[in-house]
């Protein structure tokens, strides 16, 4: 047992504690005694009958503080999230998310972070964004959550090179002075082809044949 209060004994007998704070503790083996003292040392005693619990109400605190507003990344960068997350009997599991904000796009970055404040997350393919916010949802033991996202929008920038493969002419072919040729070939990204130059070479030294074309196959 711990000690609540030592109440004075008044003519009535009726007595009420209306202020004991619930302590920080889970248990469902509580009970309260009641001690009573005379002007003679004599003593008794009740309790109640069986015991209640006490139960975590108490939601967790989280904040993210890095990425914050106006950051920018390139894709495959390592991105340090940061947070801090605390509760009154102790932080059981995180969530980590990004949400890059265009078409409601989630990617669960971890589901069981260490609670350390830090994780470095290696931005993926395709995460492209100006819209992009880090959410970190903590939980307690006893199923008690709190989400919080970082503040304002950072960007993630294109860092995929486009992919591109020549279909035609292939090696051992001839051509003739004059002839008419097509040129074929396949480009692709991730955020689109904006333009493409073809060059020829004959002697070591590249020749502009042609420039700024939007087509993506020949």
């Amino acid at each position: 047992y711990s000690l609540m209060d030592s109440v004075a004994g008044n003519e009535t007998g009726d007595y009420t504690l209306d202020n004991w704070l619930v302590p920080n503790v889970l248990s469902t083996g509580c009970a309260i005694k009641v001690e009573v003292f005379d002007n003679n040392s004599l003593t008794n005693t009740t309790q109640t009958l069986g015991h209640f619990s006490i139960e975590d109400v108490t939601d967790p605190i989280v904040s993210v503080h890095n990425p914050s507003l106006g950051n920018s990344y390139h894709e495959y960068d390592t991105l340090e999230i940061s947070w801090l997350a605390e509760d009154n009997i102790g932080i059981d599991s995180l969530i980590i998310s990004f949400n890059r904000g265009e078409d409601d796009s989630w990617v669960i970055i971890d589901t069981n972070p260490t609670n350390d404040g830090v994780y470095d997350w290696a931005i993926p393919y395709g995460t492209i964004t100006e819209l992009g916010k880090i959410f970190i949802e903590a939980f307690d033991i006893s199923g008690n959550s709190t989400i919080s996202e970082s503040e304002g929008f950072f960007s993630i920038i294109d860092n995929t090179q486009p992919a591109v493969q020549l279909l035609s002419p292939v090696e051992g072919i001839t051509l003739g002075i004059g002839d008419e040729y097509e040129i074929m070939w396949l480009a692709e990204d991730n955020v689109g082809v904006t333009y493409v130059d073809i060059e020829y070479n004959t002697e070591g030294n590249w020749l502009p044949i042609a420039e700024n074309l939007i087509s993506e196959t020949s």
